[in-house]
């Protein structure tokens, strides 16, 4: 214990230190992470106001400590007290709300931090959002989950969320139950790949119509993302590689410079970044594309990715961060200019780092 709280000290020393140094991800990732944390809210139990999003900010939290074991229990009463507070907050139960992908962000959060501390509630809390997820399948569309339980539109991402979800689920429950939730994960991909929300060129679009069950919608770099890890999942569950394959095609597709999603000099960047107006929801975007391209290179490496990886979080160190008192604002342009930083874009810009983190470890 002494020599790990130690350890974590010597870090956080560092990371005091720290310089607009690109290369050394495991301390920027250190410092960009201690500076979330005085965003966080004990009473909510959310960061700031924000409340899918700080499902992904846990997340990064979790995936930091991971690769650091010096930093492998620092959170365990963040997780804690999010897990009995947060589930609550803003008048919800258990982190049901109006929204499937809310929940699925949720559930898949757990499922990170079950993978740190096994602790088996974080486990059946994913489980108990995976049920309420579920009873949304099939649509009118002939499989699929509604993006809301007003089931009035079924969006990409609380797919993709809920095969990531089923898929981490059956390589985390005991044996005998893992068939249900790959069964899950399977049909949930083989009807995602059928919709025609994947693009001849390999983008996702944002959904489909259900009155049509024709694709619809504009392009974001959380749809590419999520989908990575979910195939990961899958990959794991099945060995079946035809998971990583496809993927493999989307994360081409997107780090290909001068792409849809891509800039000349190969930053990541939606809709909102190129009009400069990233707030909201769409703040949150970039994060969980770079930390799912992550998962993709630890099981199937790409120079190509490797590089858009560490080529975006140096951008981030080198363009888009202000260090004030020792502390490292990381702003929403990964490209500059920086603009004031918040709970959300600090952490997608702590994913961006965590990746690069992974792999080059």
């Amino acid at each position: 214990m002494l020599s790990r709280i130690l350890g974590a000290l010597s870090l956080l020393l560092a990371a005091s230190r720290v310089a607009a140094d690109a290369s050394s991800y495991h301390i920027n990732a250190i410092c960009t992470c201690d500076q979330l944390m005085r965003w966080y809210n004990w009473t909510s139990g959310v960061w700031q106001d924000y409340w899918w999003e700080s499902a992904n900010m846990m997340s990064g939290l979790a995936s930091l400590s991971m690769l650091d074991s010096n930093y492998n229990g620092t959170y365990f009463d963040v997780y804690a007290n999010t897990f009995l507070v947060a589930g609550h907050t803003f008048g919800y139960q258990n982190f049901q709300d109006e929204y499937y992908d809310d929940e699925g962000w949720w559930a898949n959060a757990w499922l990170d931090v079950y993978d740190l501390c096994q602790n088996p509630s974080y486990l059946e809390m994913a489980i108990s959002l995976f049920n309420d997820i579920h009873a949304s399948w099939p649509t009118v569309c002939g499989g699929g989950v509604y993006w809301r339980k007003s089931r009035d539109y079924i969006a990409s991402i609380a797919n993709e969320l809920y095969i990531h979800l089923a898929a981490g689920l059956a390589n985390r429950v005991p044996s005998d139950q893992k068939q249900t939730y790959l069964d899950a994960a399977t049909a949930g991909w083989d009807w995602f790949w059928n919709s025609g929300v994947v693009t001849s060129d390999y983008f996702i679009v944002d959904g489909v119509n259900q009155t049509t069950c024709q694709p619809t919608g504009s392009i974001y770099t959380y749809n590419q993302g999520v989908i990575l890890g979910a195939a990961v999942e899958l990959y794991k569950a099945t060995g079946n590689s035809t998971y990583l394959d496809l993927a493999g095609k989307i994360a081409d597709a997107v780090t290909t410079p001068n792409s849809t999603l891509t800039s000349a000099s190969g930053i990541l960047e939606d809709g909102c970044d190129r009009q400069d107006d990233c707030s909201g929801d769409g703040e949150q975007f970039k994060g969980p594309f770079i930390k799912n391209l992550g998962k993709l290179q630890l099981v199937r490496n790409s120079d190509q990715w490797l590089n858009f990886i560490t080529t975006n979080a140096q951008s981030i160190w080198n363009h888009d961060l202000n260090i004030t008192n020792n502390a490292c604002f990381v702003g929403d342009y990964w490209a500059g200019p920086y603009e004031p930083a918040d709970a959300s874009s600090q952490s997608v810009g702590l994913d961006a780092l965590v990746a690069a983190y992974a792999v080059t470890k």
